[in-house]
Order: structure tokens, then C-alpha cells, then sequence
């Protein structure tokens, strides 16, 4: 389970994942504020890292914007690790770091991270290639996928007030939470309990893929 530290359900985040002993947690680096509500800033103050916010100190809304802008890596590396620490004052213990929106596709900034990984005592989830989202069930892509370790993304979610609020510029409130409690409900129900089960399907923890 990823946390976006600096996202503001942060410190439920760390309240919930502290009690979860049989879960792997890791930061899920958040470059980008993407919603019309809530939005988000840097952890580090605005005026450390220019290249990744807007006027009024919020992170840019996607990874093109800070491609527009003229990311800069090093600020990036500097947000990345500031990120990591706050989880770590926290009380949370990442054994993983991976992308929020995939960012690192940004010009050098992939090895950079990797390179910010390995110095942390982190796994670079970015290294294991993600079942590919063509609309299938969940089952259905780890069905499909060929032998190796994938990684499977999901959001899942409760379709409650709080995340009803929750949209997109181009979006409309509660169409994120419709498709994040159905992504939870696909979570629990039979069909990918079976695939699981299945001989040769390994669900395996990020803190053991190096061990």
C-alpha cells in the first residue's frame, strides 16, 4: 500500500498502515496535484522547488505541466527524499517507492529516483513492469500476463462524501468514487480470490522480491 505524504489524509494514512504488519507500505512519490479538490503542496517549502509548483505553491496538476515548465531533476531528488523522511519520522518503515502519475517518464528523472532508492534502503517498484488496464478484470489481466513479476495497480476507494468531492478539471464529483468502490469491491469478490489461487500465482511483498 503506497501513502502520498504530502496528500491530507496523510496522517489517517499513517494511523491505518502503523497497525498493518502483514502489508508492505511504501511512498508513493506525489509530484503532481491533479484534483480540483483537495489539492496539494511540496512538503518542502514553495520557494525550494520553483520547477514543481504554481503561483500559489501547489504542485502542478500533471506530469506535462512540470515537462512545460522545465522540471528540475534535482528538485525532484530533493522533493522525493524529503517525502521519504516524513514518512519515516512518522513512524511508517517504506520498503518501496513508486509513482504517482508515473512521472518518472520525465527526462532523467527515473534514474535519478532509482539511484535516490537504492541509497534509501528502498525498492524502485518502477523496476517490475504493471499489468497493463485496458478495462479488463482485475482476474482477467493476471491471467493474462506472462510469467515474471507484475505489479497490479489499483485505487480502491468507498463511495462516501468524502471521495464523491473528489474530480478532475474535466471530470464531475463522484465519478471517482463510483469507480474506486467498485475497483474494492472487484477486490474482495470471488472471481480474483480464485485467479489467486490458482497453481502457479504467487502474491509475494515488495520487502521480499530482493531478499
Amino acid at each position: 500500500m503506497s501513502v502520498m505524504v504530502p496528500a491530507p489524509a496523510f496522517d489517517d494514512a499513517v494511523t491505518r498502515f502503523g497497525r498493518m504488519s502483514v502489508v508492505d507500505v511504501g511512498v508513493h512519490l506525489t509530484l503532481t496535484s491533479e484534483w480540483v479538490t483537495p489539492r496539494w503542496r511540496p512538503v518542502l517549502p514553495p520557494h525550494e522547488v520553483p520547477s514543481l509548483v504554481d503561483d500559489e505553491g501547489y504542485l502542478l496538476p500533471d506530469p506535462h505541466d512540470l515537462f512545460a515548465r522545465g522540471i528540475s531533476v534535482d528538485e525532484a531528488v530533493a522533493e522525493a527524499r524529503a517525502q521519504v523522511a516524513v514518512a519515516r519520522q512518522a513512524g511508517l518503515e517504506p520498503s518501496y517507492l513508486d509513482e504517482h502519475m508515473g512521472v518518472g517518464w520525465l527526462p532523467t528523472l527515473r534514474d535519478a529516483l532509482e539511484a535516490l532508492c537504492w541509497a534509501s534502503d528502498l525498492i524502485p517498484a518502477e523496476r517490475y513492469p504493471y499489468l497493463p488496464d485496458a478495462g479488463e478484470p482485475f482476474a482477467t489481466r493476471i491471467s493474462g500476463a506472462p510469467s515474471g513479476v507484475h505489479v497490479l495497480v489499483t485505487h480502491p476507494g468507498h463511495d462516501e462524501p468524502e471521495l464523491r468531492r473528489v474530480h478532475l478539471r474535466d471530470g464531475r464529483p463522484g465519478e471517482v468514487a463510483r469507480q474506486r468502490d467498485d475497483e474494492r469491491r472487484e477486490l474482495v469478490a470471488a472471481p480474483l480470490a480464485r485467479e489467486l489461487a490458482r497453481p502457479g500465482i504467487e502474491v509475494v511483498r515488495f520487502s521480499t522480491l530482493l531478499a
